[in-house]
């Protein structure tokens, strides 16, 4: 099985286009799980989610969490969801994926010779007005460009850290893949562009982490 954990706070005005970008490639799939992990959001994510044709699916959840804890305890609510057995990746909520991209997960799992499949994404613009070409991408270390074999999570019992990086509000992607690299060297980088990251979302923790590196 396949498990996407998509988490969100406060995305609610980009939930409609994360969710058509998926729904076709999923609707009929007999190998997918979607958790949709909502922060305690303050804006109206849980009712547009709810009234999506994606949640209506009968392998769609949605797990809200009754207060704001940040994102690494919604990952780690996530990987609650998983099995061994089991693949499992991460969608933020504000972002899209590929019309290819559920194609390419099945690969990655067919092919089945690695712990972590690592693929590529396009940088899309949160807004009309916002200006991307100059953006560098810069060093991937994100889990939403990282399917992973859950078997390993869940034998060395790993999760993110909720403590460590809860005042700077980002970074615990990184501490992740740090403790599964030491883990493993059955890791490949597939280049594949299968993902898009939305930049310029006002109070992103990117943007946030950009403007401090500034």
């Amino acid at each position: 099985m396949i498990i996407l954990n998509i988490t969100n706070y406060n995305k609610g005005e980009f939930i409609n286009e994360l969710f058509d970008s998926l729904y076709n490639q999923v609707k009929d799939a007999e190998d997918i799980r979607i958790n949709w992990i909502d922060d305690s959001s303050t804006d109206n994510s849980v009712e547009v989610a709810s009234a999506h044709p994606l949640a209506a699916l009968p392998f769609f959840k949605i797990i809200k969490h009754e207060s704001n804890k940040w994102v690494a305890a919604s990952r780690n609510t996530g990987l609650a969801e998983i099995n061994k057995g089991d693949w499992v990746t991460y969608i933020d909520g504000d972002d899209r994926v590929k019309p290819h991209y559920i194609e390419m997960l099945r690969k990655y799992v067919a092919d089945g010779k690695y712990d972590v499949y690592v693929y590529d994404y396009d940088l899309i613009p949160a807004y009309e007005d916002t200006p991307i070409q100059d953006v560098e991408k810069g060093l991937n270390l994100m889990t939403w460009s990282r399917l992973y074999r859950a078997d390993l999570i869940l034998n060395h019992n790993i999760s993110f850290d909720e403590e460590g990086f809860k005042e700077q509000g980002y970074g615990e992607d990184a501490k992740f893949n740090e403790i599964i690299t030491a883990l493993t060297d059955k890791i490949v980088d597939t280049r594949d562009v299968i993902y898009e990251y939305r930049w310029g979302v006002k109070g992103s923790l990117a943007l946030i982490a950009t403007e401090k590196i500034h």
